[in-house]
């Protein structure tokens, strides 16, 4: 029985080029240099911060110097191992691929390892290629008899059932509508002149 080659150490994600572990290195440089600077204050300085935070009981204490060396530690930590993540994170603009993923096989159960079928790699989307178009419907030719029926050339172009007949509307007067009635006419121009000519005669 033929022994399989012995497989090599296990890569860590810290152990890839220093990438994965830089952002981590750099939060603790970040927190240590906020933590320094806020220790290496002038008391004045200080007491200005402790105002601004709103521990002014704390200004002659040392716990107000303590606390605001922390926050500052949070602070610088926080940014640092940001900005590096972004940096030289998965993704990020100065990330590189370890030497030799592209064609690094993957890896298999040794139960499943064979010496004479290697492992490959997966197959992708990609490399299917773009899939075929649905086939054309097929053509019919004319028939030779023109004036034969639609029915005898297409059976299936006119149902055997027809279909449900839309419902009428409703029959409605369609002409103009009546005008109103109106009891008390208004007097027309005619009728104004007489009365006014009655009234220069009799006035």
């Amino acid at each position: 029985m033929e022994r399989l080659p012995p497989t090599g150490p296990i890569a860590f994600p810290w152990r890839r080029g220093g990438r994965a572990i830089l952002p981590v290195w750099g939060g603790v440089l970040g927190a240590v240099a906020g933590m320094g600077i806020v220790l290496a204050l002038p008391g004045e300085a200080l007491a200005r911060l402790v105002d601004a935070g709103g521990l002014i009981g704390w200004r002659s204490d040392e716990a107000a110097r303590a606390a605001v060396a922390g926050v500052a530690a949070l602070l610088g930590g926080a940014v640092a191992w940001s900005v590096l993540f972004l940096l030289f994170g998965r993704g990020g603009p100065f990330h590189r691929a370890p030497a030799g993923s592209a064609s690094r096989r993957p890896s298999v159960r040794r139960a499943d390892a064979h010496p004479d079928a290697p492992p490959r790699h997966p197959m992708a989307a990609a490399e299917l290629g773009t899939p075929p178009s649905p086939p054309p419907p097929p053509e019919r030719g004319l028939p030779d008899d023109l004036d034969q029926p639609l029915a005898a050339f297409d059976p299936g172009a006119i149902p055997a059932v027809p279909r449900m007949a839309v419902r009428p509307v409703a029959s409605g007067t369609h002409g103009p509508a009546p005008l109103p009635r109106n009891d008390d006419p208004s007097p027309s121009i005619a009728a104004l002149i007489d009365r006014g000519a009655r009234r220069r005669l009799h006035g």
